[in-house]
């Protein structure tokens, strides 16, 4: 996690959470909810046992407060049409992630990517550096992951297969390339760079050419997310003037740049649902990073989470029925998961380290 992380994203650091040699999630209990926000939890509860319950609506033009009663911009109607890479629902795979968890490949504790099965085992090491790399995203058709490293002295873009070979590097910049995330047809990536002094949004190919930039202002842009229709692109923005930073969508050429969230507190981290109705993001709107979840014009913005300890990072299965998360529920980073409307929810696995930044891949078709 990058500076620019550790400043935006209040949600945390995830990792899967649950012993390697366990096979089924440890499901969270109601009981002993500690009064401090980031307490550690004595016996762990199972937070979807509380209600969620919608914010109130009110009304707005194209800055919207949550749960107003009319789409924002007319250009944001989600559509039913998704590209053939990106059908809706895809197979659940296996989940990346990354991790400082002490391994033979990993002796000095910095953060690389691991991938486990849902229930967080058969944990498998991707890369192995002496730098950290972070950040996995998974290709559409769930045969390469996109990340970022330091290897080479810098924040830049690389991209693997899913095994963690043919690691290659995209970007070659010396201010810091972050946050890939990968078109619905996979021809693409968009992802945060701060080559031209700033942080902004910028797509290029998926063998690195053709970098072109989207957004273009004096505050940071950060944390992009391409919808599975392939026209839009959700992000992190504090132009607005506030300290705080709201959830932004734009066409993807970067025109009709729109305020989805305008809500007082800190909006951040966008992810698209598989069927392009819905963004996960964090926000800490009520005193706490929690995981919130939207329609795609910014409407019926719910709290999931509502859990005193710190969550973050959420990324969608893509039977679009579940979501993983990073939380600090229980005194470390831990990946957690539940169900999409916020019951369920569970820690995968507990190894005491520092564990983030999940991505539920779409598992590969097999060949006849």
């Amino acid at each position: 996690m990058d500076e620019s992380d550790r400043r935006h994203d209040r949600g945390g650091r995830a990792g899967l959470a649950q012993e390697l040699d366990s096979g089924s999630p440890h499901l969270l209990r109601p009981d002993e909810r500690p009064e401090e926000r980031g307490a550690l939890l004595g016996n762990r509860p199972k937070l979807g046992e509380y209600q969620v319950i919608p914010d109130q609506p009110t009304d707005g033009q194209t800055k919207r407060r949550p749960g107003g009663e009319s789409s924002p911009h007319p250009a944001f109607v989600v559509s039913n049409a998704l590209p053939a890479a990106a059908a809706f629902p895809g197979k659940n795979g296996r989940i990346a992630f990354e991790s400082n968890r002490q391994t033979a490949g990993n002796t000095d504790g910095d953060q690389e990517i691991f991938t486990a099965n849902p229930a967080g085992g058969d944990i498998r090491q991707l890369t192995a550096n002496g730098a950290s790399d972070e950040n996995p995203a998974w290709s559409p058709n769930g045969k390469q992951i996109a990340f970022y490293s330091r290897r080479d002295g810098n924040n830049e873009i690389y991209v693997m297969r899913a095994d963690g070979t043919g690691q290659t590097r995209l970007t070659n910049n010396p201010s810091p390339d972050l946050h890939p995330a990968w078109s619905p047809d996979g021809k693409r990536l968009v992802f945060t760079s701060y080559r031209n002094g700033n942080s902004e949004i910028y797509t290029m190919r998926a063998n690195g050419t053709g970098v072109t930039r989207l957004t273009n202002n004096s505050v940071e842009d950060s944390h992009p997310d391409w919808s599975p229709d392939d026209q839009r692109i959700a992000f992190t923005s504090t132009r607005d003037g506030d300290v705080e930073s709201e959830i932004y969508v734009m066409q993807a050429n970067g025109s009709e740049q729109t305020n989805l969230t305008n809500a007082t507190g800190y909006d951040s981290r966008p992810s698209w649902s598989p069927s392009g109705e819905q963004i996960a993001f964090v926000s800490d709107r009520n005193g706490n990073g929690e995981i919130y979840v939207m329609r795609a014009d910014g409407q019926l913005q719910n709290n999931l989470t509502r859990d005193p300890g710190t969550d973050g990072e959420p990324a969608w299965s893509p039977d679009g029925k579940r979501l993983v998360f990073t939380s600090y529920r229980d005194g470390t980073a831990d990946i957690c998961m539940m169900d999409a409307d916020g019951s369920g929810q569970a820690v995968l696995m507990s190894v005491h380290s520092t564990e983030t930044d999940s991505d539920w891949q779409v598992k590969p078709k097999r060949r006849r």
